[in-house]
């Protein structure tokens, strides 16, 4: 990290960076000043100041000042732009790019002798996974993604396999065979008049097939790609997404009372729609109260692509069967379900099962390999877990770890036993809801004062100011949970 001043240092006004900096000099290298694509190269630099500008946790320990984020946040959309703005346009529509363009004129350009100006099918493709990242796109991003996939789809290869045979010499050859059942693949290189696949040897001169270039290019260089194919499955998902998030706006802090939900009612069950929209580190956030009466049918099973979910029991008795596996949660009780994860919630009591579901999906890109690494999905009974006393009444914690979703999410059952403060007015980073479960609660959020009983709930975006106080001599109980 001190040396990550390089990074403002090395990127050109109009956005780019070169391959090498200090960029490197003589013949040989003249494409090292070029802005470069090749190998995700740029790409991989601004997820790297993306995660700085966002205050990522992985940075935490290097105590990054504002000045830096802030730097950070500026290279990150130079970057954007650049990408924009090098996006090759053919008949006044936006297609892919060239694996690396010149610096001053944006123009696609030539690196070695055997990577010519070229539409990239390759390296393209990193560039347009991180436009579909980008929060909150933009109708130029968007219209550049749009651009992009419809080249892929315009220019994919089908009927081909890329295949390796042993020549009599016993050495390892790349050859291309005909196989009407493969998945299609895509040209590292399309001509930039033709559009047609082209391949190129040491010399420099295009030809049309990989057979017709020499043993040491054809097979120490990647000249086919498959990339293409997990941007043309995700797109429809992205693009259902975006136009879904344009309509949502930013949930309010205050309180969202159990009696102001409208109730819908089915076959041996109600839902109430509680709220929808976006917080500051949620492009998504939805949250309902389901009820299932004895005899009701279990949920359909299902897993959610690009959604996780917190579900709470307010009442009654529960089994969710996640996979292969069944668990019984009475009230209190407590999921964490990752994404991907078949699941079906039933009840299976002689009363009404209550629960509310928080279904979330993070402005940064999904990590499931953290939300395994952390536990993977978890179930909680509050029996199981461990009542400690304090001065004011007591607690019990839930979980404290990071997720799919998020950096870190934070659970925790809070118990106050006589009138007043849990502590005094503050503000944090994470966004916080506070579930009312007994007694009479009362809140300050930014000055505002508010009240809420069993059912209720309390919803404190990033660095509001807020606390919470018991209103009355009774004992009163919620849950707490915040997130980033």
């Amino acid at each position: 990290m001190k040396r990550s001043g390089v990074h403002f240092e090395a990127q050109y006004e109009n956005g780019g960076w070169p391959q090498f900096y200090p960029v490197r000099t003589g013949e040989s290298v003249a494409y090292s000043g070029h802005i470069t694509y090749n190998d995700n190269a740029m790409a991989n630099i601004m997820r790297f100041l993306e995660e700085i500008a966002a205050d990522d946790a992985e940075f935490a320990a290097f105590q990054l000042n504002a000045d830096t984020k802030a730097k950070a946040k500026q290279a990150f959309d130079k970057g954007i732009q650049c990408f924009l703005d090098t996006q090759i346009i053919v008949d006044g529509k936006p297609t892919v790019w060239c694996a690396q363009h010149d610096a001053k004129t944006l123009a696609p350009a030539k690196a070695r002798k055997y990577e010519l100006p070229s539409f990239s099918g390759a390296e393209s493709v990193g560039i347009v996974l991180l436009l579909m990242d980008v929060d909150q796109p933009s109708e130029a991003i968007v219209s550049a993604v749009d651009g992009a996939i419809r080249w892929f789809e315009n220019h994919k290869i089908t009927g081909i396999r890329q295949d390796v045979e042993t020549t009599a010499e016993g050495k390892r050859n790349k050859i291309i065979v005909e196989d009407k059942d493969a998945p299609p693949v895509w040209a590292r290189f399309y001509d930039l008049e033709t559009g047609k696949p082209f391949f190129c040897d040491r010399d420099g001169i295009k030809k049309n097939t990989m057979a017709e270039i020499g043993f040491e290019r054809r097979n120490g260089y990647g000249w086919y790609t498959d990339a293409p194919e997990k941007l043309l499955k995700e797109y429809p998902k992205w693009r259902k997404r975006i136009q879904k998030n344009a309509s949502l706006q930013p949930v309010s802090s205050g309180v969202y009372k159990w009696a102001d939900h409208p109730v819908k009612t089915g076959e041996l069950r109600e839902s109430r729609k509680i709220l929808e929209g976006s917080s500051p580190h949620f492009e998504y956030l939805e949250m309902h109260a389901t009820t299932q009466f004895p005899g009701a049918k279990p949920s359909t099973a299902h897993a959610n692509d690009d959604i996780e979910e917190c579900i709470i029991v307010q009442e009654g008795t529960m089994k969710i069967t996640i996979e292969d596996s069944s668990v019984i949660l009475g009230p209190r009780g407590v999921i964490l379900l990752m994404p991907e994860q078949m699941h079906s919630l039933e009840n299976i009591g002689d009363t009404k099962l209550t629960y509310f579901v928080m279904r979330y999906r993070s402005k940064k890109k999904m990590d499931t390999e953290r939300g395994q690494a952390s536990g993977g999905s978890l179930t909680l009974n509050a029996d199981a877990l461990t009542f400690k006393p304090s001065s004011r009444g007591g607690g019990i914690a839930y979980f404290d770890r990071s997720t799919a979703m998020c950096e870190r999410f934070e659970m925790h059952i809070t118990q106050l036993d006589k009138k007043g403060p849990s502590h005094q007015p503050h503000a944090h980073a994470e966004t916080e809801i506070i579930l009312v479960l007994s007694g009479n609660t009362e809140m300050t959020i930014d000055g505002k004062e508010y009240t809420a009983g069993p059912g209720d709930f309390y919803f404190m975006n990033s660095e509001s100011l807020h606390g919470v106080r018991n209103a009355s001599d009774a004992p009163c109980s919620y849950f707490a949970f915040k997130w980033k």
